[in-house]
């Protein structure tokens, strides 16, 4: 445990998202609030990479977020992780990448869990699968993490040098 000023120290930027844009592959600042049995609440900053949009099963009361939290991952983990699945732009208007982790999940988060996940969460992964209540969920940011660039330069769907200019913008130098 202890890995999260890391991951906090490899973060380019972060955007401010709402709860129902979140995805597959995000990497995700946040804030949770836990109550226990007895009624107690307490406030925890996180980073996790989410599994699946929040949704919402049939043995669930509300929403859940199924994530990897990093705080329990060393970055080595995460990059192997992403090296495996690939980067891909969160979406179009925001300039952070997620991974490409929507190639392997499965309708059911608890058959992605025990089929996918629970098999790979061993070493630097192991213990970091948790469930998030969506309503307890606060100050959800996007994070551009920083990726090793041979990541970058795979990156099939994008990559900031390739993104191309709006063609009603005219560029710097243009008359």
């Amino acid at each position: 445990m202890g890995n999260l000023s890391t991951h906090q120290a490899l973060i380019e930027k972060t955007y401010p998202i709402n709860k129902g844009t979140i995805d597959a592959g995000m990497v995700l600042e946040f804030v949770y609030t836990k109550i226990d049995r007895k009624g107690k609440q307490t406030t925890k900053r996180y980073m996790a990479l989410a599994l699946s949009p929040t949704i919402k099963r049939a043995q669930d009361e509300v929403k859940m977020l199924h994530a990897i939290s990093l705080d329990g991952v060393a970055k080595i983990a995460i990059e192997q992780l992403a090296a495996r699945t690939g980067l891909e732009w969160a979406n179009s208007r925001l300039k952070a990448r997620k991974l490409k982790v929507e190639k392997v999940i499965t309708p059911d988060p608890r058959a992605y869990y025990n089929s996918i996940i629970k098999g790979q969460l061993t070493g630097g992964l192991k213990g970091s699968y948790r469930t998030f209540r969506e309503d307890r969920l606060n100050a959800i940011k996007i994070c551009e993490y920083k990726w090793p660039k041979e990541m970058l330069l795979e990156d099939s769907n994008t990559s900031a040098i390739k993104q191309e200019s709006e063609p009603d913008i005219p560029k710097l130098g243009d008359k």
